[in-house]
């Protein structure tokens, strides 16, 4: 797992998911069912996530006068809250937020106990061993997250390997190596938005508007978080799906690789957006791009209406990153999607939309080296190339069997593939035949 929330996913199995609501209706429905059958009493958070429309609903006052509601955006860079949530959290407007300050919300609100979050992570875990992963992320190790970690570790219950970087620049030394299968990898910065909710970074706007999405830091300010990963020796994860986002980080590295001789693998999360010089000057500076390349599917068409199709067509570039030489991985920043490996390797291999759109032909890779980018590249990425992500002695035996080879069988298939059993360390941790 190059990259997700394996804590948003244990947070989101506790809160309303609204992905298959249609309309403000179904918006209130589940809410309300979701408070009913959770037993969710007056002045009590209500929660929601997946919210996938432009507007939001603006009857929840009136509906749960007595609850603070806040509403997720399926991208999960942007939020709605109602006038209880607003007050709660010291905010005025019409409710809606985005991005830095939309986060800084949320980081505030914490209606679960250290119990119910250790309980909800456990299954969050099952679900990833299900999907054949055995080292996970938690790419937002806030206080509240370090904890539930932190005691699992001490109870000795976590099986998967977790990774966690922190966006307060600190980390407790005792965290740099694992413990019980934990360790903090490095630093995490947000440098843009998402692009289906139009606030990636971009060189030129989003179609028919004059919106080039937003940057959460100048020149300079990005300079000196990079300077103090750096002289820290902490690996750096940079949030970036724009072009313009990108272009800011590459100049940034480039002013900075004369004084410091590593950069420590820094990864560039997500690279929706990004054209080939910029990844050119990764492979320079020797920076890691992560792909979300589920984006080809799941919000393809919605890239195509926001970029136009010529923009689109190039989105997670793998094609591209192939032809320069440039090491590459994949992830599904869960909990936006599913931890679905399989799924990130046919979406490389045939991107189409769900509206069954080609984007991208040239940008096409194989399955073998779709299959690179989710075992030894990701490996790679977290200095562990030497224990993991392929099978040789002497490697950890961090194994899956599958129901077919997806080297073999039709490559529109690729999806549909089994997981039969999951092994961490030689024992099996899951099973399903």
């Amino acid at each position: 797992d190059a990259h997700s929330h394996i804590m948003g996913v244990a947070k989101s199995l506790l809160i309303a998911d609204l992905k298959e609501a249609k309309n403000d209706k179904d918006v209130i429905k589940v809410i309300e069912e979701f408070k009913q059958k959770n037993n969710i009493s007056k002045n009590k958070w209500l929660l929601g996530y997946n919210y996938n429309f432009e507007k939001y609903p603006k009857s929840l006052d009136k509906i749960f006068p007595n609850n603070p509601v806040l509403i997720t955006h399926i991208s999960g860079h942007t939020g709605f809250l109602n006038s209880k949530a607003m007050k709660l959290a010291g905010k005025e407007g019409n409710g809606y937020f985005e991005e830095k300050e939309f986060m800084e919300i949320v980081a505030k609100i914490n209606p679960f106990t250290l119990e119910a979050l250790k309980k909800s992570y456990k299954k969050a875990e099952k679900l990833y061993l299900s999907y054949g992963i055995t080292t996970s992320q938690e790419g937002l190790l806030n206080k509240e997250n370090l904890k539930v970690l932190e005691t699992l570790a001490k109870e000795n219950k976590l099986i998967l390997d977790v990774i966690g970087y922190t966006d307060d620049f600190k980390i407790d030394k005792k965290y740099r190596n694992y413990f019980n299968h934990f360790r903090v990898g490095g630093y995490k910065i947000f440098l843009d938005g998402s692009p289906q909710a139009k606030t990636a970074f971009l060189l030129e706007p989003y179609i028919g508007t004059n919106n080039y999405g937003i940057i959460n830091y100048s020149h300079e300010e990005l300079k000196k978080l990079v300077i103090k990963a750096l002289t820290d020796k902490q690996q750096l994860l940079i949030h970036s799906n724009g072009d313009a986002a990108s272009l800011q980080l590459v100049t940034v590295f480039n002013d900075l690789k004369n004084k410091f001789p590593d950069f420590y693998r820094p990864v560039l999360i997500h690279a929706q957006i990004i054209g080939k010089e910029e990844l050119e000057k990764l492979k320079d500076l020797k920076i890691i791009p992560s792909f979300f390349i589920n984006h080809i599917y799941h919000f393809g068409d919605v890239h195509i209406k926001n970029l136009g199709l010529k923009r689109a067509s190039n989105i997670s570039p793998a094609g591209w990153a192939r032809e320069i030489g440039l090491t590459y991985t994949f992830h599904q920043d869960s909990p936006v999607l599913k931890p679905n490996m399989l799924e990130s390797i046919w979406c490389a291999v045939n991107r189409v939309t769900k509206n069954n759109v080609l984007l991208g032909e040239n940008q096409k890779i194989s399955v073998y080296e779709a299959l690179k980018a989710v075992t030894i590249n990701a490996a790679y990425q977290y200095f562990e190339e030497n224990t993991k992500g392929s099978i040789k002695e002497g490697k950890q035996a961090d194994l899956i069997i599958l129901d077919k080879n997806p080297l073999k069988i039709d490559k529109k298939s690729i999806k549909n593939i089994k997981i039969l059993e999951t092994f961490k360390c030689g024992t099996s941790v899951y099973r399903n035949w």
